[in-house]
C-alpha cells in the first residue's frame, strides 16, 4: 500500500510504555509494569521531514544511535537529557498520553452496579486495544479536526490481537477519514 502523506491533515505517531500483564510483584522491574502508558505525537504533514530533523538532533544530543528509539526511561535519568529536551522544544505538533494505573484496574472488580464495571472489563482484557484507541478519539473530539479530515495513524508494531482490537474499536466511527499503519518506529 502506497501512501502519499500529503493527503492527510494530520499524522499520527502513536506507541506504548509498559505492558499490558497484571503480575505484578514487588518491584515493576521483576513483574508486570505498573503503568501502561500510550502517547502520540501529532504534525502536518509538511512539518515532518523537519521533526525528523529535530529528532536526529535529539538522539545525537543524547549520544545514541540515530537508528535507536529514544526511550523515555533512558531519558529521565540521561546525564544529558537538559540537551534533549532544548531540542525536543522545537518539535512542530502536538503530544499527548494516557496514562493508565494497572494497579488501580486489578484491584477494582467490578459488579454491573458499580460505575464503570464494563470499562474496567474490557480494560481488564484488552488494556493495549482500549488505551491505543484514545489518540485516535482524543483528536477526533477537539477542534483540531473536522469531519471528513483526512488522518493518517501511525502505531509501532505490535502483537496481532492488539492490531485486531484497535482496528475494531476506531472502524465504526466515520468522524474522520482514516488509515490506519503499523510498523517498527
Amino acid at each position: 500500500m502506497s501512501i502519499n502523506i500529503n493527503d492527510y491533515k494530520y499524522i499520527m505517531f502513536v506507541d506504548a510504555s509498559g505492558d499490558d500483564g497484571y503480575k505484578f510483584k514487588s518491584k515493576s522491574s521483576e513483574g508486570s509494569s505498573f503503568s501502561f502508558v500510550v502517547s502520540c505525537f501529532v504534525c502536518r504533514p509538511s512539518d515532518v521531514e523537519y521533526n525528523n530533523s529535530v529528532l536526529q538532533k535529539m538522539k545525537k544530543a543524547m549520544l545514541i544511535n540515530p537508528q535507536h528509539e529514544i526511550k523515555s526511561t533512558a531519558l529521565k535519568r540521561h546525564r544529558l537529557a537538559s540537551n534533549v529536551y532544548a531540542e525536543m522544544k522545537n518539535l512542530k505538533g502536538f503530544a499527548s498520553s494516557l496514562i493508565a494505573d494497572k494497579r488501580l484496574i486489578h484491584d477494582y472488580h467490578p459488579t454491573d452496579q458499580r460505575m464503570f464495571s464494563g470499562l474496567t472489563r474490557i480494560a481488564q482484557e484488552d488494556l493495549s486495544g482500549i488505551t491505543h484507541s484514545y489518540p485516535y478519539y482524543a483528536i477526533t473530539n477537539s477542534e483540531l479536526t473536522a469531519p471528513g479530515d483526512k488522518l493518517l495513524i501511525v502505531i509501532d508494531n505490535m502483537k496481532n490481537r492488539e492490531k485486531e482490537s484497535i482496528r475494531k474499536t476506531i472502524e465504526n466511527d466515520h468522524t474522520l477519514d482514516y488509515t490506519l499503519i503499523f510498523r517498527d518506529s
